[in-house]
């Protein structure tokens, strides 16, 4: 009966993915299209430059970042269950042992999925080649992977203060990644039996949190598998919270003069975790390509020229995300008054409310930019008056379109694209 219900389960999960491939199957061509190419692009550039893996090995620990920077985000930021279950699974059968069964196996999925990620990474270090240096990465790398997905776990399940626990776990395997000797293996062996023991014994799971969201992410399948629009924003709907929780406008003890400027700050701190996870990304690849280790690495293919180029738009893309955001908040606001809110504000007093905060946020980005690079200096004061005056007039053909806003504002981000490429060209 068993056997036969698992059966069941594989062919729902092959139907469902069947569908989605049927709707989706050009863009997902697109993106493994564009995968393989960047590995045969990237392999050609091995064989061709034997100097290449000697700027690899003194990559290591940018690969290393990469890895832990993954993982932080899946453990801290994620929110949806590492292991991932059918719902009616867990609603009918979560106090017998075929629910046991199958968490079990989801567990040994994942780990293995990780543990080959982990031999991969291995091996690009490494030369393609298998040595003892290799295999103590390999087991590094796999127990931190490991770990990782443990804590996501916990962390999912636990309350409160017993997350709290998490943290120092995860700085501490952390540092046990990037020490070399092989006695730190034994530590990081410790902490992945405990945490297991843990996650057996002790560990009780938040079963009403587990089924809902599961059974949240079972129906957006099922309505992507059918290709159902409208399904999918009804579902969007009815999951969206009907109370603000966290910091709200009052505790700001705002006044008639400083409500909307508060307002603004609420709005980027209330922000969605994947936008400012977007933005970070860019502003990380922003770094990555102007401290020139793209440069080293690639050198008989990547030119200076090409890389300020990508590092600018990088930087572009940053920055058009931040103004974006901030001019979304403050139509959103006018909106609200359109719609019968009487708000006793102008749209230039919006304006001027809604400008310091994108106008501070976006001056601490440049700042941390050429402060990380190593390229802080006076001419950077040019580069921060590019940056207040781009938000500004951003912020004001999104308010006062008009009918020539979007063209101004297309003609805006060129023109910044172009004064990033200036400012950053001495770089090289």
């Amino acid at each position: 009966m068993n056997n036969q219900s698992s059966l069941f389960l594989i062919k729902n999960k092959w139907r469902l993915t069947k569908g989605i491939l049927r709707h989706y199957w050009m863009p997902l061509l697109i993106l493994f299209g564009s995968i393989g190419f960047g590995g045969y692009y990237v392999l050609t550039q091995l064989n061709g430059d034997s100097d290449w893996w000697n700027k690899l090995d003194q990559s290591q620990h940018y690969l290393y970042a990469l890895v832990v920077l993954g993982c932080f985000f899946r453990v801290f930021l994620g929110k949806n269950p590492i292991y991932m279950m059918n719902s009616a699974t867990v609603l009918y059968t979560y106090n017998s042992s075929f629910f046991k069964k199958q968490l079990k196996i989801k567990k040994v999925l994942t780990a293995f999925g990780g543990s080959l990620l982990a031999f991969v990474i291995s091996l690009i270090i490494h030369h393609l080649t298998i040595d003892e240096q290799t295999l103590l990465d390999y087991l590094k790398l796999t127990l931190f992977i490991q770990n990782s997905f443990l804590l996501a776990w916990i962390f999912y399940h636990e309350s409160d203060k017993r997350r709290l626990a998490v943290l120092p776990v995860f700085i501490v395997m952390t540092s046990l990644l990037f020490l070399k000797h092989s006695i730190f293996l034994f530590p990081a062996a410790v902490i992945t039996v405990m945490l297991t023991i843990y996650d057996g014994r002790y560990l009780v799971l938040n079963m009403t949190k587990y089924e809902n969201n599961l059974r949240f992410l079972d129906e957006v399948m099922t309505a992507q598998s059918q290709n159902n629009y409208a399904d999918m924003l009804r579902i969007a709907e009815e999951n969206r919270s009907s109370t603000v929780k966290g910091l709200q406008l009052h505790s700001l003890h705002p006044t008639p003069q400083t409500a909307i400027f508060k307002k603004s700050l609420l709005d980027f701190i209330r922000m969605h975790q994947q936008s400012w996870v977007l933005i970070l990304v860019l502003f990380g690849a922003s770094c990555f390509l102007l401290s020139g280790i793209a440069v080293s690495l690639f050198k008989n293919t990547i030119d200076t020229t090409s890389n300020n180029a990508a590092a600018s738009l990088c930087i572009l893309m940053t920055f058009q995300s931040l103004f974006q955001a901030s001019a979304k908040h403050a139509t959103t606001f006018i909106e609200e008054s359109n719609l019968g809110l009487l708000l006793p504000y102008t749209k230039r007093q919006i304006l001027w409310g809604y400008y310091p905060t994108i106008l501070l946020i976006s001056l601490f980005f440049a700042l941390m930019l050429d402060l990380i690079c190593g390229k802080l200096s006076l001419l950077s004061l040019v580069f921060l008056l590019q940056v207040c005056v781009s938000s500004g007039l951003f912020l004001y053909f999104k308010i006062f379109p008009g009918k020539v806003g979007k063209v101004c504002s297309i003609i805006l981000m060129v023109l910044f694209y172009f004064g990033v490429m200036l400012h950053y060209r001495r770089i090289w």
